[in-house]
C-alpha cells in the first residue's frame, strides 16, 4: 500500500476539504421525488450518479454522461469487457520468482489499480458489491496464501457481474477459493454403518456452505414479500436445521479439476490435484463416477438420503426432494435450481445491491420495483437489467423529499472515498506498480 500512499500525498491537503464539501453539498443534494429525465439536469446531478455507479466521478465521465444520458451510459458500460486481475498478478508472480515471492499486497494493489483506472467502472463496482455478498477473506488461513486464486475469484465476480444470477451461483459454488473458505473443498460423505433404525454415523458432511448459500447468497433467514419486508408481516424462518443437514450432503466430493484418478480406496486426501496454477481457480470436479470413473466404494460424494441410506431422498429447501443415488453434478444442479426459484431471491439480492449502490434504507416500493425486474419471466435474474433498474429508479436519481430526514443515502465505504479522490485528481500510480 506504500505506493498508493506516496501517490496520494501531493493532493491530500487540497483534496480533503473539497471532497467533504462535494459529498455533503453537491453529490448528495436532495431534490424532489419525480419521474427522471434521461439527461442529468446539471454536472452536480451527473457527479452524484457517477458516485453511485463508479469508483468516483471524473471530468471526462461527467462530460460523457451529460452527452449521452443515463441509459446509454449504462448500456455502454454493460457492453464493456471485464478488466481482469489474475493475468497481471500471475505475471508479477512469475517476474518476482520464489526469492521475493508474491503476497496479498500484490493482489490488493492490482485491485486498486483496476478500481482507479479500469474503463469498465460499473462492472468493477458491481464486482465489488458482489464481493460483499459472496464473501471470501484472505484472513482465513484456508486461503490466505492463495494470492492468484483469490484474484481469479474477483475476476469471476467481474465476468458474471451482468450475467444471470443462477450462473453466478453455480460459478461461486464450484470455485475452489469459495469452496476452501466455506469448507466444501474435500468435504466428504457421511461415514455411517448399521441398518434403519439403528444407523450410527461417526462423521457427517460439513454444513458451512449449505448454510451460507441460503442465508447469505440467496434467500436469507425469513420469508419475504416482493418488497423485502417479512411475508404477511410475520417472521417465518426460511429453513431449519434439518434442511441444512440434508443440504450439506449435496456439497460433498469436490476436488481440483486436475486431480489424478489413481488414488487407492481409503486415501484420506482424496483427489490431490492443484498441480497447475489454473487448476487452483478453475471450476472444481467431483470425485465420483461421473467425473473420474471411481468405484462407488471410493466416491466422496454423499448419495444417501434423510435416513443416511442410499435408497432415500434428500429433503431440502421448502420440502423439495433430491432423488436417491444421484451424481454430484446432478445433486448440485437440482439444489441450485431449487434455491434460484425461491421467491425470496429477488427481493433479498435486490435490496442488498440497492444498499451497496444507492441507499442503506431503501423504501419497500424501491425494493419491489427492482425485484420485479429481477423476477422477469423471460430473463429471470439478469443482473445487468437489475443494476440498470437500481441506478435509474427515481429514488436513486432524484432522492425523496427532506421529510425522510437522515434515513436516505449511505455512508460511503472508506475505499470508495479514497478511489473517488484519486480519480477526481487524476492521481497516477508509479509505473512499476501498473502490472
Amino acid at each position: 500500500m506504500k505506493v498508493w500512499i506516496k501517490m496520494l500525498a501531493p493532493v491530500l491537503a487540497a483534496a480533503a476539504p473539497i471532497a467533504h464539501a462535494r459529498v455533503h453539498d453537491d453529490i448528495f443534494a436532495v431534490g424532489n421525488f419525480e419521474t427522471i429525465a434521461d439527461i442529468p439536469a446539471n454536472k452536480n446531478a451527473a457527479a452524484r450518479f457517477l458516485t453511485q455507479a463508479t469508483f468516483g466521478p471524473t471530468a471526462a465521465d461527467i462530460a460523457r454522461l451529460m452527452s449521452v444520458g443515463y441509459s446509454e451510459w449504462i448500456d455502454e458500460q454493460l457492453g464493456m469487457p471485464a478488466t481482469l486481475g489474475e493475468p497481471s498478478v500471475e505475471h508479477t508472480a512469475t517476474l518476482r520468482g520464489t526469492t521475493l515471492g508474491t503476497g496479498q499486497t500484490t493482489r490488493i494493489d492490482r485491485w486498486f489499480w483496476q478500481a482507479t483506472y479500469a474503463p469498465d467502472q460499473l462492472r468493477q463496482r458491481m464486482a465489488f458489491a458482489l464481493s460483499q455478498i459472496f464473501v471470501v477473506s484472505d484472513q482465513s488461513t484456508a486461503i490466505s496464501g492463495d494470492v492468484i486464486p483469490m484474484t481469479a475469484y474477483q475476476d469471476l465476480l467481474a465476468r458474471d457481474a451482468f450475467g444471470i444470477y443462477r450462473d453466478l451461483l453455480t460459478d461461486v459454488t464450484y470455485n475452489p477459493t469459495m469452496s476452501k473458505f466455506l469448507s466444501t473443498f474435500h468435504n466428504q460423505k457421511s461415514n455411517c454403518s448399521g441398518t434403519v433404525p439403528n444407523i450410527v454415523c461417526t462423521t457427517l458432511p460439513d454444513e458451512n456452505y449449505a448454510r451460507e448459500v441460503m442465508q447469505l447468497f440467496s434467500i436469507g433467514l425469513i420469508e419475504l414479500d416482493t418488497d423485502g419486508t417479512p411475508m404477511g408481516g410475520v417472521v417465518t424462518p426460511t429453513y431449519d436445521q434439518s434442511v441444512i443437514t440434508h443440504t450439506a450432503k449435496v456439497f460433498t466430493g469436490f476436488t481440483y479439476s486436475d486431480a489424478p484418478t489413481g488414488i487407492p480406496t481409503g486415501t484420506a486426501n482424496f483427489g490431490g490435484g492443484g498441480l497447475t496454477t489454473a487448476a487452483t481457480y478453475a471450476p472444481m470436479a467431483c470425485w465420483g463416477t461421473e467425473i473420474f470413473g471411481i468405484s462407488n466404494g471410493n466416491m466422496r460424494h454423499d448419495i444417501t438420503g434423510d435416513d443416511n441410506t442410499a435408497g432415500t431422498n434428500k429433503t431440502v429447501l421448502d420440502g423439495n426432494t433430491l432423488l436417491p443415488n444421484q451424481s454430484c453434478a446432478k445433486d448440485v444442479s437440482d439444489e441450485l435450481d431449487i434455491i434460484n426459484e425461491h421467491p425470496n431471491v429477488a427481493p433479498f439480492i435486490s435490496k442488498q445491491l440497492i444498499q451497496r449502490f444507492v441507499t442503506s434504507n431503501p423504501s419497500p416500493a424501491y425494493v419491489a420495483r427492482v425485484a420485479t425486474v429481477f423476477e422477469n419471466i423471460g430473463n429471470h435474474g439478469d443482473l445487468g437489467d437489475v443494476i440498470k433498474a437500481i441506478l435509474t429508479d427515481p429514488e436513486a436519481v432524484t432522492p425523496p423529499p427532506l421529510v425522510t430526514g437522515d434515513m436516505y443515502g449511505k455512508l460511503r465505504e472508506p475505499i470508495l472515498r479514497l478511489t473517488a479522490m484519486w480519480r477526481a485528481f487524476g492521481a497516477v500510480a508509479a509505473a512499476a506498480d501498473q502490472y
